[in-house]
């Protein structure tokens, strides 16, 4: 974010960045001097703060995390991430989409499947995510708004900030919607919903004197590991458009790709269980945490292959669709693996077809 501070009774340009690592960074965008480092998080466990000589972080004890377990904080989250900040010149205060975080990190992997994750996060602390008014340089927090949801990890999607005296965020997860925010105050003014959550930035913009604001649709990033809607389907991305007095209504969502079927087959209670874990190893970090995807990859629900043993196979352990990104996977997993996974996709989707069959 680029802005113009009164500093010492003097205007300075400075560049201001709220990275993921829970300090937020005022800087001179002239000489590139660093001016102040102030948490905009509470409960910072990896530093106890930024030294303001070196501009180097001073490290807590432990937190490299070689001879034992660290519960870091922000964690790898991040206190904000992808969605973007914004500054009003009206307030003085940068809106940033906040996530109260932790994360055990480990030197040694606690997950069988080839990937360290350092912890389950069921084991760790709940995290409020947040949006919140932060004043750059004495480091308060003026205000928040809490997300609905807290397994939204982002704290919202990206923020536009108005002369107006508005402040615009979208967020959900499997629906989404749109705020209006008093800048200076933090009270929720209008709320609109949306079919799928937004995660980017709104902007305005105005055509003949007239003035919209648009933001992009489409759940995607850390906000894909919320989605748990079973029976929703997922939307495509959209744009949305709105102005004071604005009418028209949402066209209807395009059909998804294949058609969720009664599964015929029956596994056995130890292979689904076992099919849960190396889904969630092996399967979720493309094809949705919560056994959907997001219209990125495949929803495997809807797969030809998950009611055909020898095609699963084909494609899960020897590669057959290597060339389009999916892996075969046979270093790694067993033909029974795979059967197992097939078992856990075969049983949710059985709970979404019997939830969608018609009540007699």
């Amino acid at each position: 974010m680029l802005a113009t501070l009164m500093l010492g009774g003097q205007p300075r340009k400075v560049l201001m960045q709220a990275p993921k690592n829970g300090f937020f960074y005022v800087i001179d965008r002239m000489t590139g001097k660093p001016i102040s480092a102030k948490p905009f998080v509470n409960g910072i466990t990896w530093a106890t703060g930024i030294d303001p000589v070196s501009w180097r972080p001073l490290d807590t004890a432990g937190n490299r995390y070689l001879d034992a377990p660290f519960l870091g904080s922000p964690g790898h989250a991040g206190a904000h991430s992808w969605p973007p900040a914004a500054y009003s010149p009206q307030t003085g205060f940068a809106y940033i989409p906040t996530s109260q975080n932790n994360w055990l990190y480990s030197a040694q992997s606690t997950e069988a499947h080839g990937i360290n994750p350092g912890a389950s996060e069921d084991k760790l602390p709940k995290s409020p995510n947040y949006l919140q008014a932060f004043e750059p340089i004495s480091g308060k927090e003026i205000w928040r708004v809490d997300a609905d949801d807290d397994r939204i990890a982002s704290g919202g999607g990206g923020v536009l900030a108005t002369a107006g005296g508005l402040v615009f965020q979208g967020r959900g997860e499997a629906t989404g919607y749109l705020l209006a925010i008093a800048a200076k105050t933090g009270r929720v003014l209008w709320r609109h919903e949306t079919p799928n959550g937004i995660m980017a930035a709104p902007i305005t913009y105005s055509v003949r004197g007239e003035q919209y604001v648009a933001v992009v649709g489409g759940a995607g990033g850390m906000m894909l590991y919320g989605v748990r809607s079973q029976g929703r389907e997922p939307q495509p991305g959209r744009i949305y458009a709105f102005k004071i007095g604005g009418r028209a209504a949402l066209s209807p969502p395009s059909s998804p790709v294949g058609t969720i079927q009664t599964p015929t087959e029956s596994f056995s209670a130890s292979q689904i269980v076992a099919g849960a874990d190396f889904y969630k190893g092996f399967c979720s970090r493309c094809h949705g945490a919560i056994r959907r995807a997001s219209n990125v990859v495949p929803d495997l629900r809807r797969s030809a292959a998950a009611t055909d043993a020898k095609l699963w196979k084909t494609i899960v352990i020897d590669g057959l669709l290597s060339e389009r990104g999916m892996i075969g996977w046979s270093d790694q997993l067993s033909v029974a693996n795979a059967e197992s996974i097939r078992a856990y996709v075969n049983s949710e989707t059985a709970l979404v077809a019997r939830a969608q069959r018609p009540t007699e």
